[in-house]
Parts: C-alpha cells; sequence; structure tokens
C-alpha cells in the first residue's frame, strides 16, 4: 500500500470510530458525512458544557490515531519531496496565530462563553445564521453575475444562459470554470479561483455565502499549518515545534491537518488564495480579506 492509501485507510477508520462515537450519543446519522452531523449537532447543542465535552470527545478520537497518521503522512510526505526553500506557510503563520485570535473573540462576543472558542464556532454560527438552507441557482443567474464581474473588473463581454438550477457547489464549479478560460487567455495562473471566490459575493449568494465565507476562514489555521508540515520530514516533531512556538495545538490537531496532506498542494493553495484575496473589493491578505468578508458579528445586521 502506498502512503497515499495508507493515509486514506487511516482517515476512513478516524471516520468510522466518529460515527460510532456519535451513533452512542444518540445523533441520528443519515448521511455519510460524521463530520456533517457533528457540524450540526455541536451548532444546535444550547449548554456551552455539553459542547465543549462534545468536541474534546470528536478530537479524542482524531488523537488516538495520531500515531498512525503520523507515519502515513510522513510516507506521502516522502514520496512527493521536492527541493526547496522554507515553506509557505512560516510566512504566515504569525498572522494566522493573530486572525484566529480575532476569530475566537468573535465567538466569545456571540456565544458568551469565555474559553475553548474553537467548540463553540458552530454555535456562533447558529446563532448569527440561524437555519440557513443551502440555495440554489439558476445558469441565468450565475451567468449574469459572473458576466457582471468580467465587465465591470475586467472589461471582458461574457454571455451565456440556461435554465436547470445549480447548486453553490456547482456555481462555484462554474465560476472557476470561466475562470481558467479567462486565466489561459490572460495567461494569468490563479484567475480561476479569482472568479470562483465571487460565489461567495452577499450579492450573489446572500447570507448563505457569509456563512461559507465564514466557515472557510476557521479552517486557515489548519492549512497554514498543514503548509508548513508539507515540507518536513518528521510531522510530529514539526508539529510540537509550532505547538511550542505559536501554540497552534490549541487549534488543531494532526488528524485535522492530514485531510490537508492527503490532498497536498496545500502551499500551493494558500499562494492562489492570496493572489486572489489581494485583488479582491477590501480584501489585501488572506486574513484581511476573511475577517472583513465573513465577519461573524455582521452576519444578518449588516
Amino acid at each position: 500500500m502506498d502512503g497515499q492509501a495508507e493515509l486514506g485507510a487511516v482517515l476512513e477508520l478516524i471516520a468510522r470510530d466518529r460515527r460510532a462515537m456519535l451513533e452512542r450519543i444518540g445523533a441520528a446519522l443519515n448521511v455519510g458525512n460524521p463530520r456533517a452531523v457533528y457540524h450540526k449537532l455541536i451548532g444546535e447543542l444550547e449548554s456551552p458544557t455539553t459542547r465543549e465535552r462534545l468536541a474534546g470527545a470528536w478530537a479524542a478520537v482524531g488523537q488516538a490515531h495520531e500515531d498512525a497518521v503520523a507515519l502515513a503522512v510522513d510516507t506521502v510526505l516522502r514520496e512527493r519531496r521536492r527541493g526547496g526553500g522554507r515553506p509557505r506557510g512560516y510566512e504566515m503563520i504569525e498572522e494566522a496565530v493573530a486572525a484566529q485570535e480575532k476569530l475566537d473573540a468573535e465567538v466569545r462576543a456571540v456565544t458568551g462563553t469565555a474559553f475553548h472558542a474553537a467548540a463553540h464556532f458552530r454555535r456562533a454560527l447558529w446563532t448569527v445564521f440561524g437555519e440557513m438552507p443551502a440555495p440554489s441557482f439558476t445558469l441565468d443567474e450565475c451567468m449574469a453575475f459572473v458576466a457582471k464581474v468580467a465587465r465591470e473588473q475586467l472589461g471582458w463581454q461574457l454571455s451565456g444562459s440556461g435554465q436547470a438550477r445549480v447548486s453553490f457547489g456547482e456555481a462555484k464549479g462554474l465560476f472557476r470554470g470561466v475562470g481558467k478560460a479567462v486565466g489561459l487567455a490572460r495567461q494569468e495562473r490563479y484567475r480561476a479561483a479569482w472568479f470562483e471566490l465571487w460565489a461567495y459575493d452577499h450579492e450573489f449568494s446572500g447570507d448563505y455565502g457569509r456563512m461559507k465565507l465564514a466557515e472557510r476562514r476557521a479552517t486557515l489555521m489548519e492549512r497554514v499549518v498543514a503548509a508548513v508540515l508539507e515540507s518536513t520530514s518528521d510531522i510530529r516533531e514539526e508539529f510540537s515545534l509550532l505547538d511550542n512556538r505559536f501554540g497552534v495545538g490549541s487549534w488543531c490537531g494532526l488528524s485535522d491537518v492530514a485531510a490537508h496532506l492527503l490532498r497536498g498542494g496545500v502551499a500551493e493553495g494558500l499562494r492562489e488564495e492570496a493572489w486572489c484575496c489581494e485583488r479582491m473589493p477590501d480584501g489585501g491578505t488572506i486574513f484581511a480579506y476573511y475577517e472583513t468578508a465573513g465577519q461573524l458579528k455582521r452576519g444578518l445586521q449588516s
């Protein structure tokens, strides 16, 4: 078994054990993804103490498999090993910590909790946005908005039509496809991702897009840590160094970053996001963009 298959098997085992844990506490699992069930459940729980206990139990399942995760990830990274300089994540880690602390402060302001803000993030989303059904869009609506972006931002004229409805994820894919074509024509490497980010714009997807941006903001620490680990030879040692210096273990564990490492290209993805966010209105850095566009306290009151 190669490293990627081994890591995939370990992550499937963690998902299985987490599913069993949720079933033991009576959670109804009618979907294949236990993480989705966990996010919904912890967001709906009214008791801060219960949320923290559930978050602790969820994390403990991942921690129980840390040795296997570390061995599998190290194998994957050895197979992908490339020469290169200092990993991209190191350039962003201090900013990621500062941004995470700001997010934690927002979560505390929304939920009234004083400790373990990560356990209450989903409750904060639920408090601000309530039950937020996933939207769908016609192709006409998608193309009208992406054509508006192309016209106003790039001076391009685009056209397209269709009455079939697509999900938010499919709309992002459509935007990315248009952006890829524009990027090829303009010889700009990250234009596809730049177009995809416009799917989150409030004018297009409303508060659902803002909620998804808040979710994306909450994963930045994981991705920055994964970008650092991506070019190391011993992730447990490197993670321990990061935790000792920056306290990253307060927000994520090895099992949280492993899925990012399985997909690979984490540092490249961060470079892509940085390029895009610098070009978005009120953008700047990745962290500044997500703080302004996905800020929890604005929510439905903006």
